[in-house]
């Protein structure tokens, strides 16, 4: 099931994955990363253009995907298993 991993670390579940639903949880336009255990995370794509905060445990999820050193994820995210997104 999806949850959305906020800024502070916390997990919570959310009742599907549904688009209105994603946007509502990373506040904005999603952009969208496979990570390397098939799951997806989903993001706000101005989340840095929007000054959110740093989210450091999801930068720790991508970094084994090519993320550069310097760069990290804004923003609340969802973390969704695999096929959940249609």
């Amino acid at each position: 099931m999806a949850y959305l991993l906020a800024i502070d670390g916390s997990k919570t579940k959310l009742p599907d994955a549904e688009l209105k639903t994603l946007q509502t949880a990373v506040g904005g336009h999603i952009e969208v990363l496979t990570l390397s255990d098939g799951r997806t995370m989903v993001l706000n794509e101005e989340g840095k253009i929007n000054n959110l905060p740093w989210n450091d445990k999801a930068t720790a999820m991508t970094r084994d995907i090519g993320l550069a050193e310097d760069d990290y994820i804004a923003g609340n995210v969802v973390i969704c298993e695999p096929g959940e997104l249609k």
